[in-house]
């Protein structure tokens, strides 16, 4: 799309860290900040305004994810 983004790599939405992969680094910043509310935070994969469950489990289905950035 002429982004400089692979479009594969958009797809990977719980690479909250945005380093090309989904691991341990994404599950860390998930858990820092665990229980809080935010609006469009890159923590809230779920997007459902909250860190919680949903998002460490949609983090641990994409585990291991490589966009190739």
């Amino acid at each position: 799309n002429d982004n400089g983004i692979p479009d594969e790599c958009e797809e990977i939405y719980a690479d909250v860290n945005s380093d090309g992969i989904v691991n341990v680094s994404d599950l860390l910043q998930v858990l820092g900040v665990w229980s809080t509310e935010c609006d469009g935070c890159p923590e809230d994969v779920w997007a459902d305004g909250v860190i919680g469950v949903n998002d460490l489990l949609e983090i641990i289905a994409n585990w291991g994810e490589p966009c190739g950035l």
